[in-house]
């Protein structure tokens, strides 16, 4: 216990720390609230002197969400539960994260850089002496110093340091993160926002000490050696808990007032799924993936084996990397997962089109194989990056479950491009030198044109997918602007919270079944959990609507249904939205940017008609997709909901960088013998088969999740559903024909003006 700290432990034993730390480096994944329960703490503030109460406690839930929740893949709940109360669900249940946890929201986090008295030391000596206090204290004042020696031990001495306002504080820290020294010992880097403050603090007092205050104790007081402005470092014998701790206070900002716990502060809560969702979850999850496999091997035979191997490795690398990361799975983040592995497929399913190509012009194996690869990479390469800058802008500018489904979809792309550049491209050259694989032996699905006799026209239909599109899009915004607020759940209007006592937890029903019941007394989407209040059990029922004595109501129709549980009435309170303006504002700058991005990549790899074409789809599919989503009234947008659109725009932006490629590769290689237009419809059939593949292969995870899931995973299903076959035609039907559009207007000559 002097090296490694367990918190609430000061004094653990051998054994108990030994257990910790086999513990904290397991590579064991961490379920969601959904699926676990978590932690809940219930804090207040005191609204005295704070002018915007409700400003106040949107910044301290901001800075909250910073610190347990740092990229974003945590998946707390963090909501107001009042004017100055903030209800804090994690996902945590092992004592000593609940404790880290309880310390990162309660350290207030008030960083300062002050500096020392030239006279510090014989100011202390001075203070020392009889008699006492008659040090000229102007301007200055007296805090501790705390250091920690190499054996654990704790000591505190005191600095002299400036009172007054501290010309650099936290606000101007960019970024904080732990780092080790060249002897081993932790310390905390920092990076700077970019302000010329701390270069003039630095610049004016060059050989005097500065003391790194946090909430009024120094944690190291080091001579500035020289101007610095970019970044510092705090050092000093940190444990590695010590200086990750540190770390996440700084780079998450100070509170802006002091917080305290409320009677009853905290409590365990059940998972909000009940067993039987859970299980339905997790057999459409496992049906969708072994559909999915199986039609790969059954389709592309030998090939389909080596691309299975290829995504089981896909499958371990992202499911490795969660607990690295410290991601909390949910249900839905499962589906995403397998929604994600479902179009890595279309990685290996365009380098074995192009084998086909290959082998269908005359080429052996071993070339084939080669060119293949090469034809495809570039390909997949303007895909993945076009995808993965937007999960750039994603993760930069958004904040809570933007900034996961950033950081998740990344790590998902990455995986999936390792393997199929690389895994099985491996394999196949392997087999092929061994001359095991001689042939491809793959299933077709569209003839060729030789078969076919002539190319489908798919630009000639340009003014038909324009009413199609038009259509779908009226639809939208007319489904948007009737629902109005009942288009949103509870997660992002709030609304009243019951709390429910009952008598015999053994009796008590299961929370699907309560969760149904509520829905049949026409209340929209409740959230319906047990929590735990020391050695009580409660339930606690969100319900959108605004209900006086709602714990009252419930307990008499619960009663009704369940009499052998006992509810009784608890409490009835308001409760805030998961998201807030913060929010909100940073998910549209966000896309916003990520739209950008995309407009410079496509613009700058091929032109700037192709990527107003793939801007225009992309908007499209998320209007249409949205529109189709909300005509059922029992369906509202959630989080996993806003999961799913960002997804769409993934798959969507993918599957028209495919098809552009073609048609840029067949510009430069057939400019001089056809028009444009012939170029388009060419390039369009040729990646049609690919297109179809990749739609079926990711339906029949999709499918599998629809008929199967339950609850948000339905919803998740739904939409993505509507996101693939919207986004499907949308590369064909809208991509092309806007893009064409625009590339006629630069070059009319080019284009068939008959067609």
């Amino acid at each position: 216990n002097r090296y490694i700290k367990i918190y609430d432990n000061p004094m653990a034993s051998n054994k108990e720390v030994s257990y910790y730390i086999r513990n904290q480096n397991r590579g064991n994944v961490k379920f969601g609230i959904d699926l676990r329960g978590g932690h809940e703490f219930i804090v207040v503030f005191d609204t005295k002197d704070i002018d915007n109460i409700e400003k106040t406690r949107d910044d301290i839930i901001t800075v909250i969400r910073k610190r347990i929740d740092r990229y974003g893949v945590t998946e707390p709940e963090i909501r107001p539960a009042g004017p100055n109360r903030i209800s804090i669900i994690t996902p945590s249940v092992d004592p000593a994260e609940i404790a880290s946890v309880r310390k990162l929201i309660y350290e207030s986090g008030r960083l300062e850089f002050r500096i020392v008295h030239q006279e510090n030391d014989d100011w202390l000596t001075k203070d020392k002496q009889p008699p006492y206090n008659k040090v000229d204290k102007t301007d200055y004042e007296k805090i501790p110093l705390q250091t920690t020696d190499d054996f654990g031990n704790t000591s505190t001495s005191y600095l002299w340091v400036e009172t007054k306002d501290a010309m650099v504080t936290g606000d101007d820290v960019k970024d904080a993160f732990p780092t080790r020294s060249e002897f081993g010992a932790w310390n905390i880097s920092m990076q700077f926002n970019g302000s010329a403050r701390m270069g003039e603090l630095t610049s004016k007092n060059i050989g005097r000490r500065m003391a790194v205050v946090l909430d009024g104790v120094a944690k190291s007081a080091p001579t500035i050696q020289g101007t610095f402005s970019s970044s510092g470092q705090i050092t000093g014998n940190f444990t590695q808990q010590e200086a990750s701790q540190l770390s996440i206070v700084i780079s998450g900002g100070s509170l802006a007032t002091a917080l305290n716990e409320d009677a009853g502060s905290e409590n365990s809560t059940d998972p909000t799924l009940g067993a039987s969702t859970i299980s339905a979850g997790k057999f459409a999850c496992v049906l969708g993936m072994g559909l999915m496999l199986l039609f790969m091997i059954i389709y592309y035979r030998f090939s389909g084996f080596i691309a299975v191997i290829a995504l089981t490795i896909n499958i371990l690398l992202i499911f490795g990397t969660l607990p690295i990361l410290k991601a909390a799975l949910t249900l839905p983040g499962i589906a995403g997962i397998l929604l994600t592995i479902g179009m890595a497929v279309d990685a290996n399913v365009l380098i074995f089109e192009r084998i086909r190509e290959e082998i269908r012009n005359g080429k052996n194996i071993i070339t084939a194989i080669r060119n293949g690869y090469g034809r495809a990479f570039i390909t997949i390469l303007d895909a993945n990056l076009t995808t993965l800058f937007t999960a750039f802008f994603l993760f930069k500018y958004g904040s809570g479950p933007i900034k996961g489904f950033a950081v998740t979809l990344s790590v998902g792309i990455l995986a999936s491009m390792f393997t199929a550049l690389f895994i099985t491209r491996w394999i196949f050259d392997f087999l092929a030198q061994l001359k095991i694989l001689t042939t491809e032996n793959m299933s077709k699905f569209m003839p060729s044109k030789k078969e076919m006799g002539k190319e489908i026209q798919f630009v000639k239909y340009r003014m038909t997918s324009v009413i199609l599109s038009s259509l779908l899009i009226i639809t939208a915004i007319a489904s948007l602007t009737m629902r109005g607020k009942t288009a949103l759940n509870v997660d992002l209007t709030g609304g009243t919270k019951a709390t429910l006592t009952y008598q015999d937890s053994k009796k008590a029903p299961d929370i699907d079944d309560v969760s149904a019941f509520i829905k049949e007394l026409d209340y929209k989407n409740p959230r319906c959990s047990y929590k735990g209040f020391g050695e009580a059990k409660v339930l606690e029922i969100v319900l959108q609507e605004n209900i006086k004595d709602a714990d009252q109501i419930l307990s008499k129709k619960l009663n009704g249904k369940f009499a052998s549980a006992g509810f009784g009435a608890g409490s009835t309170n308001k409760v805030g939205s998961l998201v807030g303006k913060d929010f909100r504002d940073k998910a549209m700058l966000s896309i916003f940017f990520a739209l950008i991005a995309i407009i410079l990549y496509i613009s700058f790899r091929f032109e700037f008609s192709y990527a107003l074409g793939a801007v225009a789809a992309l908007i499209h599919d998320v209007l249409a997709c949205m529109g189709i989503f909300l005509i059922f009234p029992e369906r509202q947008i959630s989080l996993t909901v806003v999961a799913a659109a960002l997804t769409i725009i993934g798959y969507s932006l993918n599957d028209t960088i495919v098809v552009f490629d073609r048609m840029r590769e067949n510009d430069e290689l057939l400019r001089k013998k056809k028009n444009f237009f012939d170029i388009v419809n060419l390039s369009i059939n040729q990646t049609l088969s690919r297109t179809v593949i990749t739609s079926v292969t990711t339906l029949i995870v999709v499918i599998s999740l629809l008929i199967f899931g339950g609850g948000a995973i339905n919803d998740f299903a739904f939409l993505m559903c509507a996101g693939i076959l919207v986004g499907t035609y949308s590369s064909i039907f809208v991509a092309s024909p806007v893009m064409v559009y625009f590339h006629q207007r630069n070059a009319g000559s080019d284009i068939d003006a008959s067609s």
